[in-house]
């Protein structure tokens, strides 16, 4: 251990540790001290774009912090999952604290709107006139106290890490806009943490998209996500939330956020040791792996991942009334996929019932999914746009006995204009 603190800042809507997820599972390791957050009285999840009512004086037990307010009482939080995992993988230099928050509101967008009867409604970056919303100013304040409070307990800040979770507000929102809107948001914080000297990493997570009670996850603001992470260092598309239940049509349960909780702390863990020079084998959890380069001949499709981890495709995982393995066609492509196999450690291979119309909307699409009026509903807790492509590595998880974390290619959707010809 040294005298050094990180804090793990949970950013963007409802899914962001802000949606009320019951119930709080039972786990010693969210009861380590090192893992802490403020004692205002909003624990882990925040202010929820309130302006802050309490003086935030000292760092106190999350787990504890937590389980005092009827706000976080009966809640889980995918952060302290995080935080416990991160201490669990026993990195060469751990923190000595682990500060712990979310800034957020449910169903906010980047934007601000004006509403119907005039009502203005926050983004999570501005104001419906542009001015900085108080959901960001929240954030700013959040870095900065965290900075003094860990200055004053002498374990100084090192490193921000933001989970980033968003999307189903701005599902509507155009690819390039939402990645605007997005880099904004970046460059704003990286000011903050300048005058702090301190790093900033975002860790973000594929969001999962709708139950098959609603209209599904083809929302082109994810692939903006994996736009960013490929111009940006510091910026990863780390995991996936489709193999994860929900609680309701759209919110993840308490089971989803102990797991991909546990899937974000372990990257953190590989950051803090690789920016130490020290070895470590959770890279595999940081970078879950680009859009396949895909071969199209005829009514066959090849698909091969980057890296070197190896990847397996499951059977049985997606929804059949929706998808073969997580992998279909838009309209425009006028064919269908009817089958889906492995052919190699990181390749699958895809039939089609007729070769691709050529068409600039004919696209193939893995885990990203439209659910249409004529589709047939399940009553499935999980996401309706799933799939089964994973790596065969994984690991235990340490709240969940029996379950195991993976890392999962996130959703993509390629045109078939664009693919290498065979």
């Amino acid at each position: 251990m040294t005298d050094h603190s990180v804090l793990l800042l949970a950013y963007g809507q409802s899914n962001a540790d802000i949606y009320p997820a019951e119930p709080a599972l039972a786990c010693e390791a969210f009861g380590d001290p090192r893992i802490v957050t403020f004692d205002d009285g909003n624990a882990f999840r925040g202010l929820l774009g309130a302006i802050p009512k309490n003086e935030v004086t000292a760092l106190v037990a999350a787990a504890a912090a937590s389980y005092e307010t009827k706000k976080c009482r009966n809640y889980q939080s995918f952060q302290i999952a995080a935080a416990a995992r991160l201490l669990h993988e026993g990195v060469p230099v751990l923190p000595r604290r682990i500060i712990v928050r979310a800034e957020g509101r449910g169903g906010r967008r980047f934007q601000g709107i004006v509403a119907k009867n005039d009502r203005h409604v926050e983004g999570i970056l501005n104001n419906a006139d542009g001015t900085d919303s108080q959901i960001l100013l929240n954030l700013f304040t959040t870095i900065r106290t965290a900075e003094r409070l860990a200055r004053q307990a002498r374990a100084p800040l090192s490193r921000i890490v933001v989970n980033f979770i968003h999307g189903e507000a701005d599902r509507g929102t155009t690819r390039g806009d939402y990645l605007q809107n997005f880099g904004r948001l970046v460059k704003r914080v990286a000011e903050v943490a300048t005058e702090l000297d301190l790093p900033v990493d975002w860790l973000i997570l594929d969001p999962a998209g709708t139950s098959s009670g609603g209209s599904g996850n083809s929302w082109r603001c994810r692939m903006a996500m994996r736009d960013l992470a490929d111009m940006h260092q510091n910026i990863h598309l780390t995991g996936t939330g489709y193999p994860y239940p929900l609680a309701d049509v759209i919110h993840y349960s308490s089971e989803a956020r102990a797991l991909f909780g546990e899937h974000l702390g372990a990257a953190a863990a590989h950051l803090l040791a690789r920016d130490r020079g020290e070895e470590s084998d959770l890279g595999w959890l940081l970078d879950a792996p680009g859009p396949p380069r895909a071969v199209v001949t005829g009514a066959t499709v090849d698909l091969h991942l980057p890296g070197d981890t190896d990847f397996e495709l499951i059977p049985g995982i997606s929804d059949p009334h929706l998808t073969v393995e997580g992998f279909s066609t838009s309209i425009a492509a006028r064919c269908q996929v009817i089958a889906a196999a492995q052919t190699g450690p990181r390749s699958v291979r895809l039939e089609l019932d007729k070769p691709p119309a050529q068409s600039e909307r004919a696209n193939l699409n893995y885990a990203y999914q439209v659910v249409l009026r004529q589709h047939t509903r399940s009553d499935s807790p999980m996401p309706a746009g799933r799939g089964g492509w994973r790596s065969v590595r994984a690991l235990d998880s340490m709240v969940l006995p029996g379950r195991r974390i993976h890392q999962w290619v996130p959703g993509f959707s390629i045109p078939f204009a664009e693919m290498q010809k065979g």
